[in-house]
């Protein structure tokens, strides 16, 4: 709390002061607390869309490493009051240590992508990630990629099913199983949802009935509550709604690290080496679109070209014909009445012949 901004309200909220290992363009890796060599780490991948309330479930991680029980809420991420308008266009990497929890969390946070189809930002996640694993010699496993979703989603779009395949393409079919889904805004099972993300094919860890393997969370403990809680007088009904949104997360997390902990961590030795060879690929797929279209662009037409052929006198044409010396053209075809003096030929013009390619003397 020393080391924190406070702001008031029905929750007291403080900001974490965290500290920048290093910082790029699109790149930055952030820590809090100071790390314990001896300790055990937890690392997960987080993949979603704008608004879904990525930033909430890192908050609430921090909250529940720190074992906050009564009404007050940390940040590691600043809440914005107007969460759908806030995107991250970074990919951030958190290291989290703390005194009262026995393992030490780093999450990579990739950027939001948009709810349309007009940003080719949104088309770079994996480009981006391949720039941050050239960046960082600290990440060598991950023990869960999160694919976060809202609860009110009943059918993936274009857009979210090629990030979340984009992403997923970089590991191999066998660490599937460590691919979970995140259900946001869910204060109930999310019927929906988990339909919408079996209808889209995703590859992620499956129960033993075949179901997606998810995770639920209530994010109105801090979305809602800091709006609403400055406006209007405080409810037992407010208080109770925190309250059952607060367990619902600290419940969802006990489940998620009993999955964690139950699955062998994913290798990242070799995404590197698949991201590069993807990136390759797509860059011949660009250059041959090039070829392609080039082709379509070309038609057919015709070329004349010159070709000496023999008079034949049974024809009962000229015996001879006129051919210009430099062009080796001839004025008329297959041969000149007037080979006794060129200027008498009709297409002569001031002693110039006009049918010459060269208009010669």
């Amino acid at each position: 709390m020393k080391n924190s901004k406070e702001i008031k309200g029905f929750l007291t909220r403080y900001i974490l002061k965290t500290w920048t290992l290093w910082t790029g363009t699109r790149l930055q890796k952030m820590a809090f607390g100071e790390k314990d060599e001896h300790e055990p780490q937890k690392t997960m991948l987080i993949v979603g869309e704008t608004g879904v309330g990525k930033s909430t479930l890192i908050n609430a991680m921090v909250n529940y490493m720190l074992g906050v029980e009564s009404r007050i809420w940390f940040e590691v991420i600043e809440t914005k009051e107007e969460q759908s308008d806030y995107q991250t266009h970074t990919v951030t990497m958190y290291n989290l240590f703390t005194e009262h929890c026995p393992f030490s969390l780093t999450v990579i946070d990739t950027p939001g992508f948009g709810k349309t189809e007009d940003s080719d930002e949104d088309l770079k996640v994996a480009e981006n990630l391949l720039e941050f694993l050239r960046n960082s010699e600290s990440v060598e496993t991950l023990d869960a990629v999160c694919l976060v979703v809202s609860s009110s989603t009943v059918r993936l779009s274009e857009r979210q099913r090629y990030v979340f395949n984009a992403v997923l393409s970089l590991f191999s079919n066998d660490v599937k199983k460590n691919f979970v889904v995140f259900i946001t805004h869910a204060p109930r099972k999310p019927t929906n949802s988990i339909k919408a993300i079996k209808d889209a094919k995703i590859p992620c860890a499956q129960t033993r009935d075949d179901e997606p393997v998810y995770f639920r969370f209530d994010n109105s403990h801090c979305e809602n509550f800091f709006v609403r809680c400055d406006r209007e007088e405080e409810t037992d009904e407010l208080i109770q709604g925190f309250q059952a949104a607060w367990d619902l997360f600290n419940t969802s997390m006990d489940d998620f690290l009993s999955f964690v902990r139950a699955n062998k961590p994913v290798s990242l030795k070799n995404t590197e080496s698949v991201l590069t060879h993807r990136k390759q690929l797509v860059e011949h797929m660009i250059s041959l679109r090039e070829q392609v279209k080039a082709m379509q662009l070309e038609h057919e037409f015709e070329e004349c070209y010159k070709e000496k052929v023999p008079i034949d006198p049974s024809t009962g044409s000229s015996k001879e014909a006129m051919c210009c010396s430099v062009c080796k053209w001839n004025c008329h075809y297959p041969g000149c009445w007037w080979v006794r003096d060129l200027s008498w030929c009709t297409v002569m013009s001031k002693n110039k012949c006009t049918e010459c390619p060269g208009k010669c003397h």
